[in-house]
């Protein structure tokens, strides 16, 4: 069984892939913004995404795809950032019909978080975390398990590539399927 899971953005999509009882490879998939104006250039990276995430399920012959959820944030300016992720979601969705595969599994972006290293939604932790915090929790909890992300050229770790790994241990654990990590051998 091999199961493949998404941090999806317009820009940048982290990835997981789970194969006999191991996340065998993780990486992130860029999209190139083109096109003339921000219509042209949010079709095109739509079209990237798509041809993107086949190509991964196709590559490792996935038969499940998990994804994040959107989470809708009660800010107005966060409106336009989630227009844009109910699209890479339609998208995904799209791929994984083309490809003929079950429903995708959508997993809470909080209860990833929750599970991976024991974030609260209580007001006051919630108020006090930046979403810069978030990540480097993330990233770090990852790398304890023995996962090695790629850095960009600033020497950033990839924190696509951390919750897509999130997103898939969580779905695993929540489904009782046994892994083991690179840190556990």
């Amino acid at each position: 069984m091999t199961i493949l899971a998404l941090d999806t953005s317009s820009s940048k999509t982290g990835y997981a892939i789970y194969k006999n009882g191991k996340i065998t490879e993780h990486g992130s998939i860029r999209i190139l913004s083109r096109g003339a104006t921000d219509t042209e250039r949010t079709q095109n990276r739509l079209g990237q995404l798509y041809t993107k995430v086949c190509n991964l399920i196709s590559k490792h012959k996935a038969v499940q795809l998990v994804a994040e959820d959107i989470f809708k944030d009660s800010d107005p300016r966060k409106q336009s950032a989630f227009d844009i992720l109910a699209q890479c979601r339609g998208v995904i969705v799209a791929s994984n019909t083309q490809n003929q595969l079950p429903p995708i599994v959508f997993i809470n972006p909080l209860k990833v978080k929750h599970d991976i290293w024991g974030y609260s939604s209580s007001i006051r932790q919630h108020r006090t975390m930046t979403r810069q915090e978030q990540k480097q929790r993330m990233i770090r909890a990852v790398e304890r398990l023995g996962y090695q992300l790629k850095t960009d050229r600033n020497g950033n770790k990839d924190n696509d590539q951390a919750d897509a790994i999130g997103i898939l241990i969580t779905y695993l654990n929540a489904h009782n399927l046994p892994v083991t990590h690179p840190k556990t051998k």
